[in-house]
């Protein structure tokens, strides 16, 4: 089969065509955004993603995971001489030293799952709340 384009403007006009690329895409989609430098901050910050997938996305069946950077504290060795210098560590020279070790701070990406939640119309009605019917 062939490949096509689906393009979108502000105008409320879309349009369709062949990709000019060929078939480079197998299976499943791939959306493209193209974003002013004004409106950028708006919609690509971890926050304002999670909120427009959980509006716009919640009840999408396949999971849709967003990256979201986390610090952690941990703890790494240096060798220290005894004189109170600190040297790099060399497993093969076992002389007058101390092992100590100092917190460093790392970021670590996890990706967390945003929409969580089965479609109200997939749940058990005993599990409805009043609130989520409107």
């Amino acid at each position: 089969g062939e490949q096509y384009v689906w393009q979108y403007d502000t105008k409320s006009n879309f349009f369709t065509s062949k990709d000019p690329c060929g078939k480079i895409l197998w299976r499943g989609s791939e959306i493209i955004l193209f974003l002013k430098n004004v409106d950028k901050d708006d919609f690509l910050g971890a926050y304002a993603l999670e909120r427009i997938i959980k509006r716009y996305l919640e009840f999408i069946t396949f999971p849709l995971f967003l990256e979201k950077p986390r610090t952690e504290k941990i703890e790494v060795s240096i060798d220290v001489d005894l004189d109170g210098e600190a040297n790099e560590q060399d497993p093969n020279e076992i002389n007058d030293k101390e092992a100590k070790t100092e917190t460093e701070t790392i970021t670590v990406k996890d990706f967390e799952r945003v929409n969580q939640d089965k479609a109200i119309w997939a749940r058990d009605k005993s599990d409805i709340m009043d609130k989520a019917y409107k």
